[in-house]
């Protein structure tokens, strides 16, 4: 009786843990998101570092430059090409890495790349565009230039936008369709779309000099 006893508990027990089983499968889209928004808030940092001090990091300089027939617009357009393909390569091999050890199938690693680069463009974009828009010739120190208004609003910017394009693509690895994904794609596009239009032409209009003065 004590023999069937046991047996009988040993059944149970290997019931309940079969039961408490799940499959890794299900885990793919929770963690392929988290790692998503981990690598956004990795790129925010360092376009808070590197991207939005270009211009502050001018300093007293600044009005030479801007006594020179210099045309700062395209200076914006050839900062913001130069660190936006800087951050897409390490973000292409960071996010492949990524995608590869997950054992995400072609298509989904695709799709999160290319979701990957976007985020990248927008976010390099802003910060940039905040850094050229509203300099600090005082100082360059990127402490310093993050704890302004400025810097303030882009740390806020990118993690709310970490948060909602890791849910976007949780859902879109989920099964659950495209709508989201595309929504905060679309998003990030046009963001990014009007400030490579507009901030040129504001720069051409800033009196840097008169800033100095």
């Amino acid at each position: 009786c004590r023999n069937r006893t046991i047996n009988k508990r040993e059944n149970i027990l290997s019931r309940i843990a079969m039961r408490a089983e799940f499959d890794i499968t299900s885990m793919v889209p929770l963690a392929s998101s988290l790692q998503f928004a981990t690598m956004v808030f990795f790129i925010s940092a360092f376009v808070l570092r590197f991207a939005f001090p270009a211009f502050s990091a001018e300093g007293k300089t600044i009005w030479i430059l801007g006594s020179l027939p210099i045309d700062f617009g395209k200076v914006f357009l050839g900062k913001l090409i130069f660190f936006t393909s800087l951050f897409t390569l390490f973000g292409v091999l960071t996010a492949s890495l990524h995608a590869s050890l997950l054992g995400l199938p072609a298509l989904a690693s695709i799709s999160v790349i290319l979701f990957f680069i976007l985020s990248i463009v927008f976010l390099t974009s802003l910060g940039l565009y905040l850094g050229a828009v509203w300099p600090n010739f005082e100082t360059d120190d990127p402490e310093v230039l993050s704890t302004s208004l400025p810097g303030i609003f882009f740390v806020f910017v990118s993690l709310l936008y970490g948060g909602l394009s890791a849910l976007a693509l949780h859902s879109f690895l989920s099964g659950k369709g495209m709508g989201e994904i595309l929504l905060v794609g679309a998003f990030a596009l046009g963001v990014a779309g009007v400030i490579v239009l507009v901030t040129p032409g504001v720069l051409r209009r800033q009196e840097f000099v008169a800033i100095i003065e």
